[in-house]
């Protein structure tokens, strides 16, 4: 037999307890919601991110299987002769060597020439993005990748052996080994300019003279792994150990040779570490919301909690009604944000990546691991913080629970300890800082909070800089990227400033309302006693702005150094003073929100003495 959680039988304890559960809720349903809101944010972001990284991977391997893309290709600078070719072809595990006749001129306009054969590509197969393929001599084939600001219809001279030969663009293609906007650079290293597919009629009798240099090759069995997949890098890199060995004098290429390859893993490798470093972030903030939400939520219901451990109901029971609403609470959380997470934000990010790779239509593949992860986690959090705070509370006796808490003796602060300082303010700056210091809980948690949404808009700020920097330079696919990037974390941090702050403003009132009631019998109109509150929530605004500002500067600089574009010196002096002042006004604006709640404070009910 387990312990008896109702021990009266026959008494009519159950229905009544649950019914305190559902009059706890709907007495604190905006304390909730805050708590709720945190919590949605944080598993939406996280989930996000976690499926765009396997989103973006999964879609570009659809397409690049669509293509045919190449497993590896052989190259040789003396060229390849049929034979050799064939040769390559007659491995085993070899299921296509297909030859690719190319050059290269080399210089400041580096132009890579790739000449079209009689049939299509069967490997690496171009797709046509606009106009058509070009059938007659003096038409040309661009990459989209390397147009090099060409469209189709327009005239490019090119210098090829010496000579000027102008040629007509009759189209753009698109290639599976070409899908960076960043371009790709050439044998010499130097970017390329252009990449452009003609036919060997237009180059005449020097068609002759364009060696096949390449081998596009597929092996057996590849299209069981996604591209650029571990198990897939890994299967490549034993097939081409092999090929190395029978074929010594040539070199073989894979994903990782390719740039465009490499930009997209670099870019789905830091998406992915930022999904493993928000999380704990959330997380931190979340434990000190519950904290602070399920202690005031305790402390009102002292008296009843009394009641109940009057009536012998069991610690356990008693706990398990507090844990029950946080864990409702952070469920409903938890699955709106992971809804939101993997419908809305890949969608709204997605296309920010176009602006570096040529994305395809995005796959329908939903990645909910990380997502399920941080739920977990969330709700661990959330069950401990609580599990702590009704804990405590339960040590007490039942009569001191039924009787009101007294109140928080005053200390001398450290400021008291600067005479020169504390003599020359006024009383109520000196009210103000006082009780500002005399709840240390609540003055850590609004800092870490302001400081920490400051130092994200902060960020937010200085990537739109960076942003408009490069895009009056060399990097307007990248700008393009991180406007959008800049203005979502700038958002999120307002977001979550916004509801921390009222949070924990909502409950620094709730447990003063006797203070403000005297207040208000002391003389103090209503506004005026407003005023006495906010005071101290904008002292505590302003010292979480000063410390965000710096953490601001540490995040930027770790994220350019990251993502090795743009530097702090980009970052616009008016940011600094941007990021602070918008903070301010989300945290007055918070304040004003709650006026009436002050405004509505019965000094009769508050000034009641409970016995």
């Amino acid at each position: 037999m387990g312990k008896q959680i109702f021990p009266h039988p026959g008494f009519p304890m159950k229905k009544t307890f649950f019914k305190t559960v559902t009059r706890s809720v709907r007495g604190n349903t905006a304390r909730l919601l805050s708590v709720a809101f945190i919590i949605l944010l944080g598993i939406a972001f996280v989930s996000g991110l976690g499926t765009l990284s396997p989103t973006i991977l999964r879609s570009f391997s659809e397409e690049l299987r669509a293509a045919n893309v190449s497993d590896a290709i052989a190259v040789s600078e003396s060229g390849f002769s049929e034979e050799e070719i064939e040769a390559l072809a007659d491995v085993a595990f070899v299921t296509a060597a297909e030859g690719a006749a190319l050059l290269e001129t080399g210089g400041e306009e580096n132009v890579r020439l790739y000449l079209l054969g009689d049939t299509p590509r069967q490997v690496n197969t171009l797709t046509l993005a606009e106009g058509e393929y070009p059938d007659e001599e003096g038409e040309v084939l661009l990459d989209r990748a390397c147009a090099g600001g060409y469209a189709v219809g327009d005239t490019a001279e090119l210098t090829l052996f010496g000579m000027s030969v102008t040629l007509t663009v009759t189209g753009i293609a698109e290639s599976p080994l070409l899908f960076s906007q960043e371009g790709e650079p050439g044998a010499d290293g130097q970017p390329l300019s252009l990449v452009a597919y003609l036919p060997a009629s237009s180059l005449g009798a020097f068609a002759s003279f364009v060696p096949v240099t390449q081998v596009y090759l597929t092996f057996e069995g590849s299209a069981r792994y996604e591209y650029l997949s571990e198990e897939y890098d890994a299967f490549i890199k034993e097939r081409v150990s092999q090929l190395e060995e029978q074929f010594p004098a040539y070199t073989f290429l894979t994903a990782e040779e390719n740039a465009s390859c490499v930009t997209l893993e670099s870019y789905c490798d830091k998406v992915s570490v930022i999904t493993l470093i928000f999380p704990v972030f959330f997380i931190a903030v979340t434990a000190l919301v519950v904290l602070t939400t399920m202690t005031r939520m305790v402390e009102d219901e002292r008296a009843v909690i009394g009641c109940y451990r009057t009536l012998g109901l069991g610690g356990r029971t008693i706990a398990g009604k507090y844990l029950l609403i946080a864990l409702g609470c952070a469920l409903l959380a938890c699955a709106v944000g992971m809804a939101v997470g993997l419908t809305l934000l890949p969608v709204v990010i997605y296309p920010a990546f176009a602006a570096i790779l040529f994305l395809p239509a995005m796959s329908a593949f939903v990645q909910p691991v990380p997502g399920l992860i941080s739920v977990a986690a969330m709700l661990a959090v959330t069950l401990a913080v609580t599990w702590y705070v009704v804990r405590r509370s339960l040590g007490a006796q039942p009569a001191e629970l039924l009787r009101p808490r007294a109140p928080k003796a005053g200390k001398m602060i450290f400021l008291e300890h600067i005479p020169f300082l504390w003599k020359r303010l006024a009383f109520r700056y000196k009210s103000s800082l006082r009780n500002v210091f005399r709840y240390k809980g609540h003055l850590l948690m609004t800092v870490i909070s302001v400081a920490g949404s400051t130092a994200l808009v902060f960020a937010g700020f200085s990537l739109r800089n960076i942003a408009d920097r490069l895009a009056a330079t060399s990097g307007a696919a990248i700008a393009d990227t991180l406007i959008p990037i800049s203005l979502l974390v700038i958002v999120f941090a307002l977001l979550l400033c916004a509801f921390v702050v009222y949070n924990l403003t909502n409950m620094d009132i709730s447990e003063r309302v006797r203070e403000i009631a005297t207040l208000r019998v002391l003389g103090y109109r209503g506004r005026e006693a407003a005023e006495y509150i906010y005071r101290e929530v904008l002292i505590m605004a302003v010292m979480g702005i000063c410390i965000g500002i710096p953490l601001g500067v540490g995040l930027v600089q770790f994220v350019v150094a990251y993502l090795e574009f743009g530097a702090l010196s980009d970052v616009a002096w008016y940011s600094y003073l941007l990021s602070a002042a918008l903070v301010l006004v989300f945290v007055a604006a918070v304040d004003l929100l709650l006026l009436p709640k002050i405004l509505r404070v019965n000094m009769t009910e508050a000034l009641k003495s409970v016995e």
